[in-house]
């Protein structure tokens, strides 16, 4: 008799394209049912000067600048390998982390930077760079919507977070169902903590790192 699938759930928004990539292997069934929604806001882009250096943390920010035409900084600092992907340039911390990307800022001794950001960023970085003498100026270039419906989570064998706003939303709207929690990267890992959820974290800030650490943990 074989065994059935194992089913992990991704509570953000994965293209069709994605998750046909993602269901390569037949051990485990991958799913997408999201509790956010993210889009574009209005912005002034003449706060967008590039002479000055600009610091991202998610790639929708990216996403939108690129979408509105906007001429990129010479010099930018990311986070998130999907993010920096769009940013052949960017300057990018060995460990893909809010925490870690203020250190590397720091590091190189920035005077000012413009953080390009959601409404619902994490202040992690901008009060990390604020306590060392480093001018921030944000941007506010997307939002980002708490969908506030709930999940089945009947025949669900793992959840998989690629934000903290998905988590939060998920524990607003019904609760976690005692199911092993796969996160992408410290920041969402950090979300799932504050929830009071364990987690495993992936070793890639991508989608299919997070089903490989799931496949091994469900097997």
């Amino acid at each position: 008799m074989k065994n059935t699938a194992k089913h992990l759930l991704f509570l953000n928004d994965l293209s069709k394209q994605t998750l046909e990539k993602l269901n390569y292997d037949k051990s485990i069934k991958v799913t997408a049912q999201p509790l956010i929604k993210t889009s574009a806001i209005a912005f002034n882009h003449n706060d967008l000067d590039v002479m000055k250096t600009w610091v991202f943390t998610s790639r929708k920010a990216v996403e939108t600048l690129i979408e509105n035409n906007i001429s990129f900084s010479k010099k930018s600092y990311a986070i998130g390998q999907k993010t920096a992907d769009l940013i052949p340039s960017a300057i990018t911390p060995q460990k893909a982390s809010a925490i870690d990307l203020a250190e590397l800022i720091i590091k190189s001794q920035e005077k000012e930077v413009i953080f390009i950001c959601g409404n619902k960023r994490r202040d992690d970085l901008p009060s990390k760079l604020l306590s060392h003498g480093i001018k921030v100026k944000e941007v506010t270039v997307y939002q980002t919507e708490n969908l506030n419906k709930t999940v089945n989570l009947q025949g669900i064998d793992g959840l998989a977070f690629m934000s903290p706003s998905a988590v939060h939303s998920l524990a607003q709207n019904g609760g976690f169902n005692n199911l092993p929690c796969f996160a992408i990267g410290t920041t969402t890992a950090k979300a799932l903590k504050d929830e009071g959820q364990k987690c495993m974290i992936s070793k890639t800030t991508n989608a299919k790192s997070l089903v490989d650490i799931a496949k091994h943990y469900l097997k």
